[in-house]
C-alpha cells in the first residue's frame, strides 16, 4: 500500500464525512476571512451579461440537462466567475472563456461518480477535441466532445501558437487528473491532505484556465519564462488557495449529500482527528500559507530576485501574467459567494456577513 493511501475499510469514519464528537454540537462552522490583506480587490469584466447570455444559450443549444438540472445550472453562473477572474479584453475573448468555464464544470458534471470506464473515455473525447477541433465528433458521443469540440474551435481561432500549446498540455494535465480521481473513488483510497493537494493541482483547472486568460490580456509569452521554477511555484500555490476555498465553500453541500469525502476538510478532521471548527482553522491556515508563498515568490519574479529579465516588453508581460494567476484567486472566492452552487437563495450574502455556515 502506497504511504498516505488507505482503504475505505480502514477508515469507516470517512464514510460519514466526518463523525462528531460526543461533546460538540456540530451544527455550523465559521468561514474564515481568507483574503483579508490580499492587495487583489474584486473586478468585473463588462461583458458580462451579454456573454453570460450568449455562451449559456449556446450551451443549452446542445442539450446536455434536463429542464430541471438546467435551472440548477443556470443558477450556478459560470459566466460571472470568469467575469470576477478576467476583468478585461475583448468580447470575442472574454465569450470564449466563459464557454470554456462552462465546458469545465460539465466535464465535472459528467465525470462525477461514474465508472472509471467512463470517465477515461469521456475525458479522451475532450481531448481529443482540443487537438482537432475542426473534426467532426462520431454520432452518438456524450455531449462533452461536442462541447469541447466547438468552444476550442471558437478560441483558438484567435490564439497565438505558443498558447495553444499552453493550453493543450494543461488541458491534457487536466483530464488526466480527473481519470485518477475517478481511480481513487474507485479503489476507495483516501489520499491524505498534503497528497490531495497535489493531486487537485491539476485537477482545479487553474493553469488552463489562465493559459486562455492569456488571450485577453494580449499577452504572447515564450514557454521559457513560463516553465521557470518560480512561476511554476506561482501556479501551484494559486491552485492550492483555489482548491482549499472550494473545499470550505463546498463542503456544507458535500456533507448533506454525504459526498464530502474527497475535500480537505474531511481528510484533516479524520487524519489529525480534529473537530469540525479546528479542521477548518487548519484549511485556512493552509490557505494563508499558499498565499504567502504566491505573494513572494511574486515579488522575487517582478524585482529579478532569482528571475531573469527577458527585456522590457516580455517582462511587462510576465508582470501582467502574475496578476491573471492572482486575479483567480480572488475571484474563486467572490464567485463562490455569489453561486447559487453552494448557497442557495439569499444564504450566500447571510453567510458573508455572519460567517456562519450551516450544516442543516
Amino acid at each position: 500500500m502506497q504511504q498516505g493511501l488507505q482503504t475505505l475499510t480502514a477508515l469507516p469514519v470517512i464514510a460519514t464525512c466526518g463523525t462528531q464528537r460526543p461533546d460538540e454540537e456540530q451544527n455550523f462552522f465559521y468561514f474564515p476571512y481568507l483574503l483579508r490583506n490580499f492587495p487583489w480587490d474584486r473586478g468585473f469584466n463588462a461583458h458580462y451579461e451579454r456573454a453570460k447570455a450568449e455562451s449559456n444559450a449556446w450551451l443549452h443549444s446542445l442539450h446536455p440537462f434536463t429542464e430541471k438540472s438546467e435551472k440548477v445550472f443556470n443558477g450556478w453562473d459560470f459566466p460571472y466567475l470568469a467575469a470576477v477572474a478576467y476583468h478585461g479584453g475583448s468580447y470575442y475573448t472574454f465569450r470564449s472563456i466563459c464557454d470554456i468555464t462552462n465546458v469545465f464544470f460539465l466535464i465535472d458534471e459528467q465525470t462525477d461518480n461514474e465508472a472509471v470506464a467512463v470517465v477515461a473515455e469521456r475525458c479522451a473525447m475532450a481531448m481529443d477535441a482540443v487537438l482537432h477541433p475542426q473534426k467532426p465528433r462520431p454520432r452518438g458521443e456524450c455531449i462533452i466532445g461536442e462541447a469541447t469540440r466547438q468552444c476550442w474551435a471558437r478560441a483558438s481561432a484567435e490564439l497565438p501558437k505558443v498558447i495553444i500549446e499552453r493550453f493543450e498540455r494543461t488541458w491534457k494535465k487536466y483530464l488526466d487528473s480527473v481519470v485518477r480521481q475517478a481511480q481513487n473513488r474507485d479503489r476507495k483510497r483516501i489520499l491524505d491532505p498534503e497528497e490531495y493537494l497535489r493531486e487537485r493541482v491539476d485537477n482545479i483547472g487553474i493553469p488552463s484556465s489562465v493559459a486562455i486568460g492569456e488571450q485577453l490580456m494580449h499577452l504572447e509569452i515564450p514557454h521559457e519564462c513560463i516553465d521557470h521554477p518560480y512561476m511554476k511555484a506561482m501556479m501551484i500555490s494559486c491552485s492550492e488557495c483555489v482548491t482549499l476555498q472550494n473545499d470550505l465553500f463546498s463542503y456544507r453541500k458535500e456533507r448533506l449529500s454525504g459526498d464530502c469525502e474527497y475535500n480537505s476538510v474531511t481528510l484533516v478532521m479524520h487524519h489529525m482527528d480534529l473537530s469540525l471548527n479546528e479542521a477548518v482553522a487548519w484549511v485556512a491556515d493552509r490557505h494563508q500559507r499558499s498565499l504567502r508563498t504566491f505573494l513572494t515568490t511574486r515579488e522575487k519574479v517582478l524585482n529579478r530576485d532569482g528571475y531573469p529579465s527577458y527585456g522590457p516588453d516580455l517582462d511587462r508581460q510576465i508582470r501582467i501574467y502574475t496578476g491573471v494567476i492572482a486575479d483567480w484567486i480572488r475571484g474563486n472566492y467572490e464567485w463562490s459567494w455569489h453561486s447559487q452552487r453552494y448557497f442557495p437563495g439569499v444564504m450566500g450574502k447571510e453567510a458573508r456577513l455572519t460567517r456562519r455556515i450551516y450544516l442543516k
